[in-house]
């Protein structure tokens, strides 16, 4: 049911890449990319539920079930979500250019993929609460 869902952001990974130094030396260490969060309207169930509606079983640590009815979106473990970090605008607030600030606060994402169940209808997520330092 489309009242039942609410706005969510996803951020897609693109590819992980080498860092360097002021000399432009390899560092050793990676920095992922992501793509800018997309909107999307998605059924989030309230928290992980009893055993018997879970779609993931007991073994999964995870909060949430994200379900996605649009079964080409190319969500995967690399995938990170704004759910409780997005507010919606005001109506005749003006949009600045920066999406991500004007409806997440500047805040990161909230949550990360621990599985990704595809059927032919939807797709079922299960994410975890993460606190992510800026």
């Amino acid at each position: 049911m489309d009242r039942d869902k609410q706005l969510v952001l996803i951020s897609f990974f693109i590819e992980k890449k080498a860092r360097e130094d002021e000399q432009g030396r390899l560092t050793g260490k990676h920095e992922v990319v992501r793509t800018e969060p997309i909107p999307y309207y998605l059924s989030v169930s309230a928290s992980k539920g009893n055993v018997e509606n879970s779609p993931f079983g007991i073994d999964l640590d995870y909060d949430k079930t994200v379900i996605i009815e649009d079964t080409s979106c190319p969500v995967d473990e690399s995938s990170v979500f704004w759910v409780d970090n997005v507010s919606i605008p005001e109506s005749g607030d003006e949009i600045d250019e920066g999406f991500n600030v004007y409806y997440t606060g500047g805040k990161s994402h909230d949550y990360t993929v621990k599985r990704v169940a595809k059927s032919p209808n939807c797709i079922a997520v299960a994410i975890k609460h993460v606190e992510v330092a800026k």
